[in-house]
């Protein structure tokens, strides 16, 4: 949900020659936009529901989560993608690989 509250319609601040101007968040292309987001959904799966030790921590796949939250952002759908922090790229300023690569 707050996700989705998030993606549906803030007001966008757009420069002009005169300084910067309120628009609607619907009159803003998206043609170009694309949203990741890294670790945001962490599925587990467990063994045995009486031992919260026992989840299974590596990655599964988020493909039914990504359709529910399609189906909710309404123009945003297909362009943004929920990922496992597995799945993160380095960065590219710095080279940092997160402190999930260390454990």
């Amino acid at each position: 949900m707050p996700l989705q509250n998030l993606l549906t319609g803030f007001p966008v601040l757009q420069a002009t020659d005169d300084g910067y101007e309120s628009v609607p968040f619907d009159s803003v292309s998206l043609e170009h936009t694309r949203v990741e987001l890294y670790d945001y959904v962490r599925h587990c799966t467990f063994t045995d529901m009486s031992d919260m030790h026992t989840a299974d921590s590596r990655p599964t796949d988020l493909s039914e989560i990504q359709s529910v939250l399609d189906e909710k952002i309404g123009r945003w759908k297909g362009k943004v993608f929920l990922k496992n922090r597995e799945d993160c790229p380095p960065c590219s300023a710095c080279g940092f690989e997160g402190f999930w690569k260390y454990k």
